[in-house]
């Protein structure tokens, strides 16, 4: 990929790494105890590495919007590709939360309050921006694609837990009344919004699971997503509990007698997220035995929803004074690290080879990355006309063979005409019935057909006949032709059509 390329792909995911980084610095300050040790140095490091990128990541993206406004906008439209957008406020509260929390040599105390009210701020607007304005994306736009609904949507909740208790030590660093009491009730209504949507995006991921099949291999990283809203809900709510101790407006909660109840609820959550945390982890190992996980930025999704979830189990641990829970905190610190770094080095692999600046397969073919270059490509591709309907497409080039559409269409029904099962139906000449309509057609359009036929074997129920007849759609300009066909609702019907098509 050329710089230009880079630039206009640039993606929000980027800021999931400064999130893993940023939770992992405050864990290793969390067990160091202390202004000083090798624990607390290398939270320093981390710390600084995450305040220095997010203002660089930040003009990165923000380039796109003189670069390719267009691209952006379609993300921005698309109900997953939105999702990412969260990233940016939850990186800016973790780091808000590091400065607030790591003793840092420079800029001080001062500085670094100062560093972390600026922080916050970014979060707030961007992040009650971006809650408000995903799910109006979603419900306005026409997506209906219920098996888009993957690990990454639960940013915008994990990203309101995050600014909470961002907001809890804020309030409670500067130590002004007015900012107790403001935050007390701010942070109420975050964690408020925050938890029955969670509560709503797991029954959805888990309908999707159920109803859908196993999705690509580039997205299986975002199950490992369900941990973080657990994890960041904990952390939210024992955090809470100071603040709320000294917020004047809130004196009809007492602290002495909710605490129990916020600490067993604290409890409960750490519960789930164990159980939630084995069930990606069994699915990650499958897809890995399957097919392998390409390496992309959503490797880091590996990292920050654990680094939270060990960052919540270490404070639970400290409050709850339950000797097991602070040891597993401390046991899966370990995974963590490794983690970090392993993801660290692929993705440092990936910027000098340029692999990881390349689209993953489910981002292009929402994106449509490289329409210019299918006419060059020799394989089948998928994409989404109308951002909903999966087609899978291949340019094949006019060459002694196929001389015209007819010549291809052809081959294709000998195809059709071996196949135990498959039948030829009809050719429906789609260029003569629009040119006779007077219809519109797209530029250089020469000749366009359809080769009509069917797989079905069984009628297993009325509705599978929505989805019956196939169809292969064929369409011919000045120098290539374009096969294009729908998913089916076989797996292995879908695959013998791209494979048919490949052949071509």
């Amino acid at each position: 990929m050329n710089t230009r390329e880079i630039l206009r792909y640039f993606s929000p995911r980027w800021f999931i790494a400064i999130m893993g980084t940023g939770a992992l610095a405050n864990i290793l300050q969390l067990l160091a105890g202390q202004p000083s040790g090798w624990l607390h140095t290398a939270a320093v490091l981390l710390l600084y590495i995450s305040v220095i990128a997010f203002p660089l990541v930040s003009v990165l993206l923000l380039n796109r919007v003189f670069l390719d406004s267009a691209t952006l906008n379609k993300e921005l439209k698309h109900s997953s590709l939105v999702q990412f957008y969260s990233a940016i406020f939850i990186s800016a509260a973790v780091c808000a939360t590091g400065l607030l929390k790591i003793p840092l040599p420079f800029p001080g105390p001062e500085g670094a309050l100062l560093l972390a009210k600026a922080f916050w701020g970014i979060s707030l607007l961007s992040g009650i921006t971006l809650a408000i304005f995903t799910p109006w994306r979603i419900i306005t736009e026409n997506h209906g694609e219920i098996r888009r609904i993957l690990g990454f949507w639960f940013l915008p909740p994990v990203g309101l837990f995050v600014l909470a208790f961002a907001g809890n030590f804020l309030a409670l660093k500067t130590g002004n009344q007015q900012w107790i009491n403001a935050l007390a009730l701010l942070d109420a209504i975050l964690m408020g919004a925050a938890l029955f949507l969670s509560f709503m995006l797991f029954t959805l991921f888990l309908l999707r699971a159920l109803a859908f099949p196993f999705p690509q291999m580039d997205v299986i990283p975002s199950f490992t997503i369900g941990l973080a809203p657990a994890g960041v809900s904990i952390i939210a709510l024992i955090s809470y509990l100071p603040l709320l101790g000294k917020a004047t407006n809130m004196a009809f909660l007492p602290v002495a007698s909710i605490k129990p109840l916020v600490l067993f609820a604290a409890l409960l959550i750490w519960g789930f997220g164990l159980w939630w945390g084995a069930v990606a982890g069994f699915v990650t190992v499958t897809a890995f035995r399957r097919k392998g996980i390409p390496v992309t930025l959503g490797y880091w999704a590996f990292i920050f929803p654990p680094a939270a979830f060990t960052l919540a189990t270490l404070i639970l641990g400290q409050a709850s004074g339950i000797t097991f829970i602070q040891t597993t905190g401390k046991l899966f610190t370990v995974p963590v690290a490794l983690g970090w770094f392993s993801v660290s080095l692929l993705t440092l692999k990936g910027i000098f080879t340029g692999s990881i600046f390349k689209l993953p397969p489910s981002f292009a073919e929402i994106i449509d990355a490289k329409p210019a270059e299918r006419t060059k490509s020799s394989q089948v591709t998928q994409h989404h006309f109308q951002g909903k309907f999966p087609v899978f497409s291949l340019n094949i080039p006019k060459n002694d063979l196929y001389t015209d559409l007819h010549a291809l269409a052809g081959v294709i029904k000998e195809k059709i005409f071996k196949h135990p099962v498959a039948k030829h139906i009809a050719d429906f000449d789609h260029f003569a019935h629009t040119s006779e309509i007077k219809g519109e057609m797209t530029p250089g359009l020469l000749n366009a057909l359809n080769v009509i036929f069917c797989f079905g074997p069984k009628i297993e129920e009325s509705h599978v006949m929505a989805a019956r007849p196939r169809s292969f759609g064929i369409t011919e300009f000045e120098k290539h032709f374009t096969v294009s066909f729908l998913e089916a609702p076989s797996e292995q019907a879908t695959q013998t059509m791209k494979d048919w098509v490949h052949s071509l």
